[in-house]
């Protein structure tokens, strides 16, 4: 048993709780950055247009 794959096995799939409350957590992170990194893109290529 090793305790890397047990601990992340058990945090993964301990309860529906967990599940939902990872999945948002997960989401949110996710939309954040991919705005922030839209921005930086934009900022990328006016800053090339112009």
């Amino acid at each position: 048993m090793l305790p890397g794959g047990g601990k992340s096995r058990s945090l993964t799939d301990t309860t529906p709780e967990f599940q939902g409350r990872s999945r948002q957590v997960w989401n949110l992170p996710r939309s954040a950055i991919a705005l922030t990194l839209a921005s930086l893109n934009i900022d990328l290529f006016q800053r090339i247009l112009i």
